[in-house]
């Protein structure tokens, strides 16, 4: 999760992302605990966090309605994997539906 994704107000929208070992192989955390954690990104308050829905080996994501209000956001990602802590970041930006 590297890139700026533009999404509209009021859509509820899957936020995905995936975590890989150094053979760039998928793979699972050591628990089912993964989360996505929302915040915005120009005072980094806290905006949503949930526990993220298992796919696939490798694979999760977390269902989120924006809000309506035009703003950008910061997406986390967390698992842990061998007993350490991986963390994955995103941005998307809430824009009016024209």
């Amino acid at each position: 999760m590297t890139t700026t994704t533009t999404v509209y107000t009021g859509d509820t929208i899957r936020v995905k992302g995936t975590f890989k070992n150094q053979s760039n192989t998928l793979i699972d955390a050591d628990s089912n605990n993964v989360t996505f954690t929302i915040y915005n990104a120009d005072s980094l308050r806290l905006v949503s966090t949930g526990s993220a829905t298992r796919q696939s080996a490798g694979v999760y994501y977390y269902d989120y309605t924006v809000p309506a209000a035009e703003m950008k956001y910061i997406v986390e990602l967390k698992g842990n994997f061998s007993a350490l802590p991986q963390l994955s970041r995103a941005t998307l930006k809430a824009k009016f539906r024209v």
